[in-house]
């Protein structure tokens, strides 16, 4: 192969090498502002009319009208009634708004909203109080040390005979 050959082919390796990485940064920067365009559209103010009813149809009306990724499981909602959400909103000032008096709390999760379980007491004013958890015995305690019983150590010395 001649010098010329290589120089083209070390060449042509740089700029695929630069090609790469301009349409790996590229379709990255387009992914982003698809998540920013998406995020802004939940938080744009919409018209909302949810009437009081059960919380698992006041969630699937809210998805249906907003297209907010919810996911919920029947058990969760299951007794659990909604207040009514009227007015201009974000999805997600609805959502909270239709989670007043229950115990679930949302959270954002791979882009699915799911719900959980309150897991700590709230008073009225939203400030999270402690749980007092219940008295715990403890019988007994296994003593142990980090002393080592027996131990040795050796030193190589280099002497050099002559």
């Amino acid at each position: 192969m001649k010098l010329s050959a290589v120089r083209v082919e070390i060449y042509d390796s740089h700029r695929n090498r630069i090609i790469k990485h301009l349409v790996f940064w590229l379709l990255g920067a387009v992914f982003m502002a698809y998540l920013s365009l998406a995020q802004a559209e939940q938080e744009t103010p919409i018209p909302i009319n949810i009437p009081s009813q059960s919380l698992g149809m006041a969630l699937e009306q809210l998805k249906r009208e907003t297209g907010i990724p919810l996911v919920f499981k029947s058990e969760q909602t299951a007794g659990k009634n909604s207040s009514a959400v009227k007015g201009n909103m974000s999805p997600r000032q609805a959502l909270d708004a239709l989670l007043i008096g229950t115990d679930l709390i949302h959270k954002e999760d791979n882009g699915n909203i799911r719900f959980h379980a309150r897991s700590t007491e709230t008073n009225l004013s939203g400030k999270e109080q402690p749980t007092t958890l219940p008295e715990l015995l403890i019988k007994q305690v296994r003593e142990t040390s980090y002393i080592t019983e027996q131990s040795s150590t050796a030193t190589r010395i280099l002497v050099n005979q002559r």
